[in-house]
């Protein structure tokens, strides 16, 4: 029975993040995180990037609030695995992006 490999563990060729704007793939409420309190500068591929450096390959999957015409201040971040998301939410939980200065929240789908 071979060990999990730790998400920091991973190459950078395994890390590079998938993008996806349109509709929800298949939900996995176990391995996927609701990002909160966002700018709209902020696209589906810098939030997959961010998350995919250092957690493996992630979908991340922005909705356009069509009453503010723009896209909404939240996402979902689905990761490869459980642990994945589990270990995100608990080292990333009130930290910010990379060169912002603004902090965002996650809840974990699984609650």
């Amino acid at each position: 029975d071979e060990e999990e490999e730790a998400p920091h563990e991973r190459s950078s060729r395994e890390a590079s993040a998938v993008k996806e704007n349109g509709s929800r793939r298949e939900e996995h409420p176990e391995r996927t995180l609701w990002m909160g309190d966002l700018i709209p500068e902020w696209s589906a591929e810098e939030i997959g990037s961010f998350f995919g450096k250092d957690y493996g390959e992630v979908s991340v999957f922005r909705p356009f609030d069509m009453r503010a015409g723009r896209k909404a201040m939240y996402a979902f971040v689905q990761f490869e695995t459980e642990r994945e998301a589990r270990v995100a939410y608990e080292e990333l939980q009130g930290t910010t992006i990379p060169g912002e200065r603004v902090r965002f929240r996650l809840n974990p789908r699984w609650r």
